[in-house]
């Protein structure tokens, strides 16, 4: 009898132990070890723009709406604020923000509590990446891994453990690949993973600029393997499936797919229209004057004032990628500590 059941697949002691329950836990308490550790101890502001974000915050919290028409003369150190496609995490962290100065204006309390949100993001995006690699495929083992060893990366740790929008963007980006996956499988709610992952997308967008590429390429893949299995047929498909929702679960999704698209279109559909661009620079609506006073205008127009005089080309994308992208990209692995900028520091390109 034994001779005749069909042989089992061997699995060997390490893989049980990185696929089990217990190693992800192991790796998400540690991450959260890391994090807390270095929001607790590490000073005020950390690494990057953690003043920048916290500024934007304080200002939303004295205000109901997301949307701000007239930017106040002491925003200047943040840009421009009323255009800008990145403002939803501002918006959202507003909220706890106000909350917490009901109670207390000692700014490290209100900024350990902040970080320890951001921090509450990131974890809630281990869970989501972890869904997505899993439902991709990949083997528990395997998907354990993958997130044990970027939790291992320094830069990840130091800057995620900060008041900073790539906390929540880290979780919507996770979101927009699971709800990808999703809206793939073959099942008859596709058009609900879909709709999710246009709301979940557009919003995503609003948080972090650089994350609309990844969503737009994400919702093109989706839509390129629905083509290719109903070709014509495809919308067809989808409204069906459609009609087939239950009415409160259609009507839940639609209104937030309206409510997204909305927010999207104010942001970026506006600017289009109004300054040809998705993300106007500074200097389109301020007065230089006014841009001068942000550290990212100031140091881009000084790049290029520096790189005009030298008459230096950076146009050539494969040039760039391989003399400038690639390199930073590469030493940002093991960043721990912010650069200080020095007004009399020569300028290096």
């Amino acid at each position: 009898m034994s001779a005749q059941k069909s042989p089992k697949r061997k699995v060997t002691l390490l893989a049980r132990v990185l696929g089990s329950n217990w190693f992800f836990s192991f790796v998400v308490v540690f991450f959260l070890f890391q994090t807390i550790w270095i929001a607790l101890s590490n000073i005020y502001p950390m690494i990057f723009d953690e003043e920048y974000h916290l500024g934007i915050i304080d200002i939303y919290s004295h205000q109901i709406s997301p949307f701000i028409s007239t930017q106040p003369p002491e925003a200047s150190f943040h840009g421009d604020i009323t255009r800008y496609g990145s403002y939803l995490f501002h918006y959202v962290m507003s909220a706890p923000y106000a909350l917490i100065t009901n109670f207390t204006n000692d700014i490290h309390i209100i900024v350990i509590l902040m970080r320890l949100i951001c921090i509450g993001f990131v974890v809630a995006g281990l869970f989501v990446f972890r869904a997505f690699l899993i439902r991709s495929g990949l083997t528990k083992s395997l998907a354990h891994l993958s997130i044990a060893f970027f939790t291992l990366i320094p830069l990840v740790s130091f800057a995620l453990s900060q008041v900073n929008y790539d906390s929540l963007a880290f979780l919507l980006t996770a979101s927009i690949f699971y709800l990808a996956i999703r809206s793939i499988e073959k099942n008859d709610k596709q058009i609900f993973w879909v709709i999710l992952l246009l709301s979940i997308s557009s919003l995503a967008s609003l948080v972090k600029f650089t994350t609309l590429p990844i969503a737009f390429s994400c919702v093109l893949f989706v839509f390129i393997i629905l083509w290719r299995k109903n070709k014509t047929k495809t919308f067809e498909v989808l409204i069906k499936q459609a009609k087939k929702l239950p009415k409160a679960q259609l009507i839940i999704a639609s209104l937030f797919f309206i409510f997204s698209l909305g927010m999207f279109t104010e942001r970026y559909g506006v600017n289009m229209v109004q300054y040809r661009a998705l993300e106007p620079k500074c200097d389109r609506i301020h007065s230089e004057e006014s841009c001068i006073d942000y550290t990212v205008w100031r140091r881009d127009t000084s790049w290029k004032q520096s790189n005009d005089a030298k008459n230096l080309q950076r146009d050539n994308p494969i040039e760039y990628t391989t003399r400038y992208w690639a390199p930073h990209i590469f030493n940002d692995f093991f960043v721990t500590a912010s650069f200080v900028y020095d007004k009399n520091m020569p300028l290096e390109i």
